[in-house]
């Protein structure tokens, strides 16, 4: 299994977890912090196996296979960058001391930045040093985000992602116009909307119940839309949601077509989404991590830890010239208390909700999101 194929179907799982009009998260942000933390529990533990699972992997070694692979996404495009940080408490790491082992695999693998910090003296001051730390590796696109650290903070793993890119195909400003869009809860709203025409599309595909457009980048990432086929259908997230990992993985290279046009009609939109993932990490299985169980017994040598709280935030823009898209991922650690083919169409019109994903050249699912009821102004 390619690592594109195992963020992309962790994307497809989170997507599933998580409930609201408006969705956005940056599965591979997600997914390299869990991955960094998979290096800090007992190979072989049922903590380990819980977490690698949730990974698609069989074992460490696989994932970090698959981390080889993220890099050189990273590294192969310029529009996209990954920045990584772990935390450790300096009153633990100074008398138990970071695991070497724990330090050398995130730094080698992931280009990690390891460093200290005083939670249980000043956790507001490391909050605040977070916050900056978040605002300059989003080039300022998250400015205010909230650290969960508290003095009972052991470690604490960040990660950040930022995507900046213009449309291969820009929409024409004087082409947009105010338009109804057609909320998820049966209401409607007034929507900025754009309008291209795009002469054979270079990724299009359809079936009896959907259809798939790729619009192009500059760098060559894509971000595709999903629509039912139905233009009148408001429920795309839940019949997605309905399909089996299977078909929806295949669903493009299956039902792809050629089309000689192709009106595409698009909401310029803003989305800013912020969530506890400790709720969407019990969803997919990781539990143990959550509880006094937990076997992370390799971030502080002599210190078992679990996860006290996690938390992602995501913010995207999209007008006429491209897209600008941020996500910050918390894990924060703390103590145990217990050891343990149809006829080509002629319109795409995104006046209804649909799914989108920012995916690079590769495929790898930098983004995801779900667009069910318009800006409200």
């Amino acid at each position: 299994m390619g690592m594109n194929t195992r963020i992309n179907r962790f994307g497809r799982d989170l997507l599933d977890t998580l409930e609201g009009d408006r969705i956005f998260l940056s599965p591979f942000g997600i997914y390299t912090t869990l991955a960094s933390l998979a290096h800090g529990a007992d190979e072989g533990s049922a903590t380990s196996r819980e977490l690698l699972r949730a990974l698609y992997c069989a074992s460490i070694h696989e994932l970090d296979e698959a981390a080889r692979g993220m890099s050189a996404t990273v590294e192969g495009n310029g529009r996209f960058r990954s920045a990584n940080l772990i935390l450790v408490d300096s009153t633990e790491s100074k008398e138990k001391g970071v695991a070497p082992e724990f330090k050398d695999s995130v730094s080698g693998l992931f280009g990690t930045a390891v460093d200290t910090a005083d939670f249980k003296s000043d956790s507001a001051l490391i909050r605040e040093r977070i916050r900056e730390w978040a605002k300059e590796s989003t080039d300022g696109m998250i400015g205010d985000f909230e650290s969960q650290v508290s003095a009972d903070t052991m470690a604490a793993i960040l990660n950040a992602v930022v995507f900046k890119d213009k449309w291969f195909y820009f929409f024409d400003p004087d082409d947009s116009s105010t338009e109804i869009f057609h909320n998820a809860d049966g209401t409607v709203t007034k929507q900025r909307m754009m309008s291209n025409s795009l002469t054979q599309p270079e990724h299009y595909a359809q079936d009896d119940r959907f259809r798939m457009l790729g619009l192009r980048y500059m760098s060559g990432c894509m971000m595709y839309i999903l629509l039912p086929l139905a233009g009148d259908d408001l429920h795309v997230l839940d019949e997605w949601r309905s399909e089996s990992p299977e078909y929806r993985e295949s669903f493009m290279s299956e039902n792809a077509m050629e089309v000689d046009e192709l009106k595409i009609v698009l909401p310029r939109f803003e989305m800013t989404c912020d969530y506890n993932l400790k709720d969407a990490l019990a969803d997919l299985g990781i539990e143990r991590s959550l509880s006094d169980d937990a076997e992370y017994t390799r971030i502080i040598e002599g210190a078992q830890l679990k996860i006290g709280s996690a938390k992602h935030k995501a913010k995207i823009r999209v007008d006429e010239m491209g897209t600008e898209a941020a996500a910050v991922t918390e894990v924060v650690m703390v103590g145990c208390t217990a050891m343990p083919p149809a006829p080509p169409v002629q319109e795409f019109v995104c006046d209804i909700p649909f799914i989108f994903s920012i995916c690079a050249e590769d495929g790898t699912m930098l983004f995801t999101g779900y667009y069910g009821s318009a800006d409200r102004k």
